[in-house]
């Protein structure tokens, strides 16, 4: 009889212990993983020689980084109407800036409308750029002038520009809002004055 009862609770007895080990399982917290380190991606020192035109667009740019919830450097391509927000300017040939881990992204063929609220650049062709660029090289990088900063646009070249998002809760999309721009020439060379400034604030932090 009594290797017939031991037989018969053995059964139990795994459950008993099974129900233990659920229980001891249920009160231990959680296993929290870390999460993992974002790498930044300082950028290498450029080569450029700055000017006091490009100490002043690093200057701006540090308030720029700081409003601007995307930056990207696109080739503004013609301003079309958009609707009822008014008229949108357009970028193709477009990188994306990573703002956690300061790498730029592949350049991308889109066609990318971005609005204006309260910020209205001046647009140039790029037949006027020859000109203008022959009279005030600087000028177009950075408008020192007394009152409101100039802002550029040029068909055709490349430019940084540092955007702000707005959701539209009626159209259940998100706007891309224009914060500031700056162009990315042989003499105003935005992205290197960029990069540059990346640089310091690692320096900093």
């Amino acid at each position: 009889m009594k290797p017939s009862i031991f037989r018969a609770g053995l059964p139990a007895g795994l459950l008993l212990a099974a129900a233990l080990a659920l229980v001891d399982c249920a009160s231990r917290p959680p296993e929290v993983k870390p999460e993992p380190e974002v790498k930044i991606a300082v950028p290498p020192a450029p080569r450029i020689s700055l000017k006091p035109y490009h100490r002043s667009m690093k200057e701006e740019m540090v308030r720029s980084f700081e409003k601007a919830d995307e930056i990207l450097i696109g080739v503004y391509t013609g301003t079309y109407a958009d609707g009822p927000s008014g008229r949108a300017y357009y970028f193709d040939q477009v990188r994306m800036f990573d703002k956690q881990t300061w790498a730029w992204g592949r350049e991308m063929n889109v066609l990318l409308p971005i609005l204006f609220a309260g910020v209205r650049p001046e647009i140039i062709t790029s037949r006027e750029f020859k000109t203008l660029s022959a009279l005030d090289r600087t000028g177009i990088c950075w408008d020192d002038y007394e009152g409101p900063r100039s802002l550029y646009l040029v068909e055709g070249i490349p430019t940084l520009v540092f955007l702000t998002l707005v959701l539209d809760e009626r159209a259940a999309t998100t706007r891309r809002i224009l914060v500031d721009t700056y162009p990315v020439t042989k003499d105003c060379r935005a992205d290197d004055v960029f990069d540059l400034m990346l640089r310091e604030r690692d320096t900093i932090q």
